[in-house]
């Protein structure tokens, strides 16, 4: 129990209140003390260790070094509280410098927040190992380290992970419980807490999937934050000519990205990831760039849903809130005590079930230095206090107002988020159950172009100026070849469905704004990186969607002369997967798909001339998957294949020149 006890205090569990385990407490008392601040010039680390563990840390010198190490990473925490100088290891897991080559000093935010009142009693000391020093038992943190950087530790019987979080949301966060605080209104509720710190803000950036995880962790102190990796699609030169491939920018917080690509390497190997041709590292000190070349038939949505899948590019952080909450109680007990033997019998006090210690542990405890806190050797330092205060009006209304004491945290918050606060790293998307992404885009109006040969792109209006009736107009995609005729041009909303359909049947779903943005003359992005549309599929409708509504429908014709008219709502939950809409028959094509009401007539042209126009209320509306009716008279197939094949569909409201007649007639 001594040895689990010790390991919880004094090893492995932060402090709630500085956020630090003792090792980091004392690497940054003693740089302190060796006057290492900012202004200063660097100073070895093995000049630090030695004095971490000559005064305050009798344990080994890797364990100390280690420790100061994580302390300098960027890449670990996000504000880094020493400023290191050297090699202080890599993303790739890479250990540090040995202490003798490398230099550190206090980061600016590390004094100002941590260390700028030590010496003002802000804080209890406590003796070193040995009696011959004193350190600090909490440093007076001006701001909630231990949700700024996390922290992570095992002790015996119990554990904490806590993820890292953005400093100007913690601030704007504990500006409003202090001021709610000081101006006795009601407690700020977990949800405007959410709103203000909506998850973890890790320093690798990527991306968090959801909320429902961040809000688990932080109602129960529990939960899984689901985190992926950051990538697009790029086309680089492969050994003959340019491939698709899948380029790498950001990494989960505490992925190896060797290791990563180790296990890649493993699986394609293996067999058990296909459509990769070939895996390299280009990073450098401008940030991670890990390409994954794309073999020629392969869809770049399947591939990185595997990669998703089977790969840490996607993970999750299980995170856990626990941490140490130090009590001064029994200092509070002997310093208030006229004497020794008297702070001996409240220590030992049968009816102080908090402690009530025995006769043995009494004496352990006043054999420290707290003795000396006693009210018979203590008149020197508060009359010292005293008179101190009473030159200092405005230290005695801190002391004494609460308002005051407030005021002055909201000040301080302030300041630190004004100049150490820097702008959210990591992304939050919704999960498939969640839809707050929506109102975090602004609703423009944009120009949609998809190309013949694959490509789409998103432009916003406003890149096309009204001009005169007489003048050439501006490009609208790169030099005209048969790759970019453009086969569909609409505006739409950025927040509308954009139904698109190919000739296998096949209708997927996406919203405006997820349509990857290009310039007037860029080619666009490949279809396939946007949607899992196989390589040898072809899209032919897009429709842009703004509402689902029950009195309209889609009506859907193939090329052999089937048609049917399905509820336009059927399709409001189409995800990005793709759904079946229709049932075809061998050989047949999906190639037209509309939009319609009741009031519409649709007109019908084939190969030979012919055209035909119903009513569209006299269809009858038929189920997603069904296969619809016949247009034509029944003839034989082999009819259908080589002289009778629809060319034309159009719906519009009242074509008045061509006379209504049967859906199976022709004219």
């Amino acid at each position: 129990m001594q040895y689990a006890l010790s390991i919880i205090l004094g090893r492995a569990l932060p402090d709630a209140r500085d956020g630090m385990k003792p090792v980091h407490r004392r690497i940054l008392y003693a740089m302190n003390g060796l006057g290492l601040n900012p202004s200063s010039s660097y100073r070895k680390c093995a000049r630090v260790v030695g004095e971490v563990l000559g005064k305050y840390h009798p344990h080994g010198d890797n364990a100390v070094y280690d420790a100061l190490v994580r302390l300098a990473q960027d890449f670990s925490t996000n504000a880094p509280l020493i400023d290191g100088h050297g090699n202080f290891g890599s993303i790739d897991a890479d250990p540090a410098a040995a202490m003798r080559y490398t230099e550190c000093k206090l980061s600016k935010l590390a004094a100002e927040t941590l260390l700028d009142d030590i010496n003002m009693d802000t804080v209890e000391f406590l003796p070193n190992f040995d009696g011959n020093e004193y350190e600090p038992s909490v440093l007076p943190a001006k701001v909630p380290l231990l949700l700024l950087n996390g922290g992570a530790g095992i002790a015996v019987g119990m554990a904490t992970n806590i993820p890292p979080h953005n400093l100007e949301e913690l601030m704007t966060a504990c500006m409003t419980m202090t001021k709610s605080r000081n101006e006795g209104e009601e407690e700020v509720t977990d949800n405007a807490l959410m709103r203000m710190i909506p998850g973890p803000d890790f320093p690798t950036a990527a991306t968090i999937i959801g909320k429902s995880g961040a809000r688990k962790l932080f109602t129960t102190g529990n939960g899984g934050i689901v985190m992926r990796a950051v990538m697009h699609l790029e086309q680089v030169m492969g050994k003959k000519s340019k491939r698709n491939a899948i380029i790498v920018t950001e990494l989960p917080y505490q992925v190896n990205k060797a290791a990563l690509m180790e296990r890649i390497a493993t699986l394609v190997n293996e067999k058990k990831l296909d459509g990769i041709a070939d895996l390299r590292d280009e990073s450098d000190r401008d940030g991670i760039r890990v390409v994954i070349e794309l073999k020629r038939d392969a869809v770049a949505a399947v591939v990185q849903n595997n990669l998703f899948k089977k790969t840490p590019l996607q993970t999750t952080f299980s995170g856990n809130f626990l941490a140490l909450f130090g009590s001064d109680e029994v200092i509070e007990i002997v310093r208030g005590a006229p004497d020794q033997a008297s702070a001996r019998a409240a220590l030992m006090d049968p009816e102080n079930t908090r402690f009530c210690l025995s006769s043995a542990q009494t004496d352990a405890v006043l054999k420290l230095q707290l003795g000396q806190l006693t009210r018979l050797n203590g008149d020197k330092l508060t009359d010292e206090r005293k008179t101190l205060a009473e030159s200092q009006a405005s230290l005695r209304d801190l002391l004494t107002s609460d308002k005051t004491v407030h005021d002055t945290m909201v000040e301080e918050f302030e300041a630190i988020k004004k100049k150490f606060g820097v702008p959210r790293r990591s992304k939050i998307l919704p999960d498939e159950g969640e839809k707050e992404e929506i109102d975090l885009v602004q609703n423009e109006r944009s120009v949609i172009v998809v190309t013949r040969g694959g490509y789409i792109k998103r432009m916003p209006l406003k890149t096309f100026e009204s001009q005169n009736r007489g003048t050439r107009g501006k490009k609208g995609t790169s030099s005209a070849t048969d790759d970019n005729e453009v086969a569909h041009c609409f505006t739409c909303n950025d927040h509308d469905t954009i139904l698109m359909t190919t000739q296998s049947g096949i209708a997927y779903g996406l919203r405006g704004y997820q349509v990857p943005e290009g310039g007037r003359t860029a080619k666009g992005a490949p279809i396939p990186s946007v949607l899992p549309v196989k390589a040898d599929d072809v899209v032919t409708s897009v429709l842009p969607v703004s509402q689902f509504s029950s009195d309209e429908f889609i009506v859907l014709a193939t090329e052999f002369g089937w048609i049917k008219k399905t509820p336009l709502a059927a399709f409001e939950k189409l995800t990005s997967r793709g759904l079946i809409i229709a049932t075809l028959a061998d050989g047949d094509r999906l190639n037209w798909c509309e939009r319609c009401t009741d009031a519409d007539d649709i007109l019908v042209s084939s190969t030979r001339g012919q055209s035909t126009r119903f009513h569209a209320k006299d269809m009858r509306p038929t189920s997603r998957t069904s296969r619809g009716v016949k247009l034509w008279q029944r003839v034989k197939t082999e009819e259908f294949r080589t002289t009778k094949r629809v060319v034309l569909v159009m719906v519009r409201q009242q074509v008045k020149d061509i006379p209504v007649q049967g859906r199976a007639a022709t004219v």
